[in-house]
């Protein structure tokens, strides 16, 4: 029984590294734009923020910098996925 539930969690796990990898690959400059835009509404409306470091970041940041954040992480958390049996 535990071995069907922790395969549905590394399945899913997966699927989330998945997600983050297919984002980062068709994350492009008009996505980066609107972030920037948001983060810089969010930068101006909100006094007490507490992601602002986060906020500055984007609007500095240029958009293949998304691209490698986004594919990064889902390759981390799908190599997690693929070995945590294993490592845990």
């Amino acid at each position: 029984m535990t071995l069907g539930i922790e395969r549905i969690f590394q399945i899913l796990v997966f699927a989330v590294g998945g997600f983050f990898v297919s984002y980062g690959i068709t994350y492009t400059r008009e996505k980066h734009q609107e972030a920037r835009e948001q983060a810089k509404l969010d930068l101006r409306a909100k006094r007490d923020f507490q992601y602002k470091w986060l906020a500055k970041f984007v609007v500095k940041a240029p958009w293949w910098v998304g691209r490698i954040f986004f594919i990064t992480v889902g390759g981390v958390i799908i190599l997690l996925a693929v070995t945590g049996k294993t490592l845990f």
